[in-house]
This record gives C-alpha cells, sequence and structure tokens, in this order.
C-alpha cells in the first residue's frame, strides 16, 4: 500500500507548518492563484504568498507572483537538498549519542569488551594510523571535517591506491576550501583515485579500515591536535560508526563528477557548477580555477540566463535538472 503524503513528512524534511500545508494544497489544487490558497488555509494573502515564495526558494514549487497561479514543480534535486540539510541533525546526534554512551561505560566495571577498545597515546598516533593503513587490503574509509595541519597524502595510503584499494573519503567544506590543504592532499588523492565527496560540516574526524576497525578522537570536537584517539574493533560501536559513514557518503555531493562533459557546457562551466554545488563561496571557487571574481561572474552570470534562474542555489536545482552535474 502506497505511502500518503502528509504534514509530518514534510516537517521531517524541514518544511515549517504553512510551508507543508501550502505544499499539500498545490499537490492536490493547483494550479491555483494565491488568494484560493489563502483562502483554503485561513491564513492572509501575505501569508500564503511568502509560503509560495519560501516553497520556490527550496525549489518545489513555482508562480505566485504577479498574478501568475502557484503550481508545485519536479521535486527529486529539492528533496535530495533538504535530505542533506537534516543528514548534518541526524549526524551531530547520532555521534553525540555515541559519545554519551562510551562516557558511561567509563564508568561502569569492565564486561568482557577490554579487546574490542584501545586507547591510543599521542605519541603513537601517526605510528598506529600507518600500521592500520598498511593492513588494509580492500577498503579505507575517511571523515575529514577540517585541514589537517596540510597533511599531505601519505606514502603508504599512496601505496594502497596503486594496488587497487578502494578509498572513499567525505571532507568538511571547510576543508576543501583550505588551498593548502586542496593542493598537498585533497586534489593529489582525487588524481590517484581516491572517492571525494563533501558536506557542509562533520562531526568528528573518523578513519575505518575493512570494516574491522575504526580510528575516532578523543578530543573535543573542532580541536585540531589529537592528544588521544580511541581504536574500535569488532563490537557494535564499529558497525554504529560504518553506518554513520554511509549516511553521509550517500548524502555528500561528489567533488567530482565522472563520465564526460555534457555537449551544451563548457569543461569550465561544468567544473564551477561541481563546486558550487559543494557548497563553496564564490571565492573559493575562483581561489581554486585560478580565475578573477569577475571571470568567474561571467561564467555564472551566463549559466543562471541560459537555465532562467536567479540565485545560486536555483542554479544548482536547474542543472540538476538537466543532468549536468
Amino acid at each position: 500500500m502506497p505511502v500518503r503524503l502528509s504534514e509530518r513528512h514534510l516537517r521531517t524534511l524541514g518544511l515549517k507548518g504553512l510551508e507543508a500545508r501550502t505544499y499539500l494544497h498545490l499537490l492536490e489544487c493547483g494550479p491555483v492563484p494565491v488568494t484560493a490558497i489563502a483562502d483554503a488555509l485561513h491564513v492572509g494573502v501575505s501569508e500564503a504568498r511568502g509560503a509560495v515564495d519560501r516553497l520556490a526558494q527550496r525549489g518545489l514549487a513555482c508562480g505566485g507572483q504577479h498574478g501568475q497561479d502557484a503550481e508545485p514543480v519536479e521535486p527529486s534535486s529539492a528533496l535530495q537538498c533538504l535530505a542533506q540539510e537534516r543528514t548534518v541533525d541526524v549526524l551531530q546526534a547520532q555521534v553525540a549519542t555515541e559519545n554519551a554512551y562510551r562516557n558511561y561505560r567509563r564508568h561502569m566495571p569492565a564486561a568482557g569488551h577490554e579487546d574490542a577498545f584501545e586507547v591510543i597515546a599521542d605519541v603513537q598516533i601517526s605510528e598506529r594510523i600507518g600500521q592500520a593503513e598498511r593492513s588494509a587490503r580492500h577498503e579505507v574509509l575517511r571523515f575529514v571535517p577540517h585541514p589537517a595541519d596540510h597533511e599531505p597524502l601519505s606514502r603508504s595510503a599512496t601505496a594502497l591506491l596503486a594496488q587497487g584499494v578502494l578509498h572513499r573519503v567525505v571532507y568538511a567544506r571547510a576543508a576543501v576550501e583550505d588551498s593548502a590543504y586542496y593542493r598537498e592532499a585533497v586534489r593529489p588523492g582525487v588524481a590517484l583515485g581516491i572517492q571525494a565527496r563533501v558536506v557542509s560540516t562533520l562531526p568528528t574526524e573518523l578513519r575505518i579500515y575493512d570494516g574491522r576497525c575504526a580510528l575516532i578522537p578523543l578530543t573535543t570536537a573542532g580541536t585540531r591536535r589529537q592528544r588521544q584517539m580511541l581504536m574500535v574493533r569488532g563490537s557494535g560501536l564499529l558497525s554504529a560508526l560504518q553506518e554513520l559513514f554511509e549516511l553521509a557518503w550517500h548524502s555528500a555531493f561528489p567533488m567530482y563528477t565522472t563520465g564526460p562533459c555534457p555537449p551544451q557546457l563548457a569543461p569550465m562551466e561544468r567544473r564551477i557548477l561541481e563546486l558550487m554545488s559543494t557548497g563553496m563561496t564564490d571565492e573559493h571557487i575562483a581561489r581554486r580555477l585560478d580565475v578573477s571574481r569577475r571571470t568567474l561572474s561571467r561564467y555564472m552570470e551566463r549559466l543562471a540566463h541560459r537555465t532562467g534562474t536567479a540565485t545560486r542555489f536555483q542554479l544548482a536545482l536547474a542543472a540538476s535538472r538537466r543532468g549536468w552535474l
């Protein structure tokens, strides 16, 4: 039996009450004038118009201005963006819960799980990371929440990539916006075969090797220097960390789109859209592409004109709908 869309579903995606009710009304009755929406929902015309405008900004509706009827539009790309916003909140809640449970375990007597957890001191961290990397045979998963003091691509990671070991890395936007880190670690890694994606923020650093062990910091979130790390082996926590990674991976934006460039786009236009979809600012995009802000603005103005869009968000949605991303 198909699930019927409700206001609760739309609230889960981040829509507020009037926005959700307006969207449901458009699905049932649209195209309709804003005045008809106001009458049906028992609100003022200005409130109804504001709700339609916010739905349009999110990519869920169009019209409602200058006497035009409002109506819903194809929602796939907009829903992906809304889901990603909610995913960040879920990730932070998951990690906070796991941290709370670890704190609880510290105050409980040992119960036979000594081999599942190991605290690694600062002086041993680099060595133990190297050992874990060299032992990987199938897949390495990573969260990179911030530029790790411009940490270059390690020799062991380079060797694993050459051997065909899959590397999937989710970067926070702050990491890819750091020019030195991008130059020394991100770009060389992608060139060697790392599959890279970007989200706005990440709650913690994370490394998982072949699904058999993971490394996470025990320091406060946002602290760059790691005084201690926790190595997690076969346990429920390891499974939870793997699920946490997959959740972030599927909600993140690919840094580099595979496949040929669409014939409608020049390579530079495709690259601009890719970087814009990660949430980078114009300043960082221009720096990354080694062009002036004025040159970047000209490219974006041409893309906006071709797609009939007025904002970055609308341009990203239009590019996705046309298969350019």
